[in-house]
């Protein structure tokens, strides 16, 4: 390194882009987008990681209530609820996957331990995972570094 130069007037390096992981929440058991999850979209719309341009995955989940059947089916109205608004806003079709699971990946237990019903945690299950991809061949973090802190990974041991 040279001696004369001063690093403090040097400008910090750029941030490097993560993939965004964010949860959109169906508290009321239908598969209409609520104020918060259309407020919650738009954020997400203005996002660094929707102009990069990479695949959108949404991964759809509902409770238990009702036959498996039914909750593969609300799940994945969610799922294209959550689409539509994309797609209306200006994401092309092409870069949205929809995964329907049903109530098989619970955040929260939908009974309690007596077999009652648990309606915030059913309230919690109901919602689409959604992940925004970096494009096929973004190196989203320099070798070496790990996502979370920046500072260089260990050695391999």
């Amino acid at each position: 390194m040279r001696d004369d130069l001063d690093e403090s007037v040097l400008p910090p390096p750029e941030p490097q882009l993560a993939p965004l992981d964010a949860r959109i929440s169906f508290s009321d058991g239908g598969a209409e987008l609520s104020e918060s999850a259309t407020a919650e979209l738009a954020s997400i719309l203005r996002s660094p990681q929707i102009a990069e341009g990479g695949p959108i995955l949404l991964r759809a989940h509902s409770d238990s209530t009702g036959s498996d059947e039914a909750n593969l089916r609300s799940s994945r109205q969610r799922g294209e609820a959550v689409r539509d608004y994309l797609v209306e806003n200006g994401v092309d079709a092409e870069r949205v996957t929809i995964i329907a699971f049903g109530e098989q990946n619970p955040l929260q237990p939908n009974a309690r331990p007596d077999g009652t019903p648990d309606e915030p945690g059913r309230a919690a299950n109901r919602r689409v995972d959604l992940l925004v991809a970096l494009p096929e061949g973004a190196d989203p973090v320099p070798e070496g570094l790990t996502a979370s802190d920046d500072e260089p990974a260990p050695a391999p041991g």
